[in-house]
Order: structure tokens, then C-alpha cells, then sequence
């Protein structure tokens, strides 16, 4: 029977390396497609390479979690001027709702600290709310880290 408990401290975040960019795109995949029901998760996306291109474009701004030396979730942070905004953050699904979301997003607001001056920003406000939801989800505080503005 699959264990609940909390996996904290037993989490390393670490920036995401070249060789962890195949695991973070089986975990984009898996996780989108259980999460939308797909019959087969990993097909989620098709050809796509989301870990790859992001990583791209700062890997100094990406973020693995490990678990027992197995990358098992990725976040990838992006600053454009002042805006800055993160995601995808995907959890492998037996991890889901075990605090290692959490460690990925406390590391990205800590980064979005490091940054200064920074906004979190989205058209229509989405993002905004999406960012008090996934706090609320992973019972950080996003409020001393991120300025919000008016959509």
C-alpha cells in the first residue's frame, strides 16, 4: 500500500543537468496525462520538448528534485525583464501531494528573490491566481517573494 507521508526532507533540490532532461520530460508527460486521463499519459504532448527548450534558455533557472539519487519532479523559472513566471513544475504521479512540489516552488521564490525587482505576471490574471493556488497547494507563502500587479 502506497505510503502518504510527507517527503520533505528526504528531497534534494538541485539545478536540472543536461542528462536529467529525458526523466524530466517522461515526468512532464506522465504527470499532464494522468492528470487529464489520457489512456496513455506519457503520449501527452506528442513530438514536444518542453523540459529541453526551457532548459535552453537558462539552465541556471531550472530545478530538479531528487529523490534517493532519481530526478522525480522539474520546475523551470523564466525572467523576461522585470516579469518572471515558472512552470511547467511537474510531479511523478505516485509523489503527488507528498511536499515535493513544495521544496520546487520554495527554491523558485527564493530564485525570484535572487532576481529583485520582480513581477509575477500573466494576461487575464491567470497566472496570478494559478501562483496563490499552487502556494496554497504546497502551503508556501508566495507573498514575500512576488509582487502582484493589476491584470
Amino acid at each position: 500500500m502506497p505510503t502518504s507521508e510527507p517527503l520533505g526532507k528526504d528531497i534534494v533540490v538541485r539545478t536540472l543537468r543536461e542528462a536529467d532532461l529525458p526523466a524530466a520530460d517522461r515526468i512532464f508527460r506522465l504527470a499532464f496525462g494522468t492528470f487529464l486521463g489520457l489512456p496513455d499519459p506519457i503520449e501527452f504532448h506528442g513530438d514536444a520538448d518542453f523540459a529541453r527548450t526551457r532548459w535552453i534558455a537558462d539552465p541556471s533557472a531550472t530545478f530538479g528534485a531528487d529523490l534517493g539519487g532519481n530526478l522525480v519532479a522539474s520546475n523551470f523559472a523564466t525572467r523576461w525583464g522585470s516579469v518572471g513566471f515558472f512552470g511547467p513544475l511537474t510531479v511523478r504521479p505516485d509523489l503527488w501531494d507528498r511536499g515535493v512540489a513544495k521544496r520546487l516552488i520554495e527554491a523558485t521564490m527564493e530564485l525570484f528573490a535572487k532576481w529583485a525587482s520582480l513581477w509575477f505576471r500573466h494576461r487575464g490574471g491567470q497566472r496570478r491566481l494559478l501562483c496563490k493556488i499552487r502556494c496554497r497547494q504546497a502551503r508556501t507563502d508566495c507573498g514575500p517573494y512576488i509582487r502582484h500587479v493589476a491584470g
